[in-house]
């Protein structure tokens, strides 16, 4: 069972400036928030600084483009994946089980029992 994780930037990845990642993290947001939760899986800043934003769509990604970001279709909307995540806390337990929290990068919940290796 992963008790702890940390996360960090490969040693060759490039910097990006505090302020150039705020104004991709704003307008990332801003996208998110006019597009709705059911078009969107959440956003985050690229290596190369500019915003990321996650869509379920290829109609809602060319709006994304326009706006200057990137786009990354991705299979189930945020309101999906905590939908997901609401039954699956509120299921009864047979044993003890950890639940991921949704990832903006892959769009999966994942649910995990001791003895098992992963998603399958």
């Amino acid at each position: 069972m992963v008790t702890r994780a940390v996360a960090s930037e490969p040693p060759d990845a490039p910097a990006v400036p505090y302020t150039s990642a705020r104004a991709a993290s704003g307008t990332g947001a801003g996208l998110v928030s006019r597009l709705g939760a059911d078009r969107t899986a959440g956003h985050w800043v690229g290596s190369d600084g500019r915003p990321v934003v996650a869509v379920t769509d290829e109609g809602t990604a060319a709006r994304v483009r326009r706006a200057g970001a990137e786009a990354k279709v991705v299979r189930h909307s945020m309101a999906e994946l905590k939908s997901a995540t609401e039954a699956l806390r509120s299921a009864p337990r047979v044993r003890p089980m950890a639940l991921d929290i949704p990832s903006k990068r892959c769009g999966r919940v994942t649910a995990r029992s001791p003895g098992t290796t992963g998603p399958g």
